[in-house]
C-alpha cells in the first residue's frame, strides 16, 4: 500500500505489525515462499517509521498475540475514528 503510493486515497490506514520473528514464521508457512523471497519482501517494505511519517492518520496494530486480540484492537480503532467523527460533525 505504502510503496504503490495507495494510501494516499485513504482517510485513515492500519498497519499491521509483528515482531519480526513472527512474521518470518507466518510467512514462511505460505505455498511457494522461500526466506530469500521473504528478504527481498522484506527489504523493499517501508518501515512502520516511515509510513507513519506518510500517513498520519494511521494506525499501528499488533499483531503478535492471535487474531482475538488484533481483532479487539481493530475494532477499538475503528470505534476511535467513528466517534471522533461523529464529535466533527456536530461542530
Amino acid at each position: 500500500m505504502f510503496e504503490t503510493k495507495a494510501y494516499k486515497i485513504c482517510d485513515y490506514v492500519l498497519i499491521a505489525d509483528a515482531r519480526n520473528s513472527i512474521q518470518r514464521n507466518r510467512v514462511l508457512k505460505r505455498t511457494n515462499m522461500t526466506k530469500q523471497k521473504f528478504q527481498l519482501i522484506k527489504q523493499n517494505q517501508f518501515s512502520n517509521k516511515e509510513r507513519k511519517k506518510l500517513s498520519p492518520k494511521s494506525y499501528l496494530i499488533t499483531t503478535n498475540y492471535g487474531k482475538l486480540f488484533t481483532f479487539m484492537l481493530v475494532l477499538k480503532v475503528l470505534l476511535k475514528i467513528y466517534f471522533a467523527k461523529k464529535v466533527e460533525n456536530k461542530t
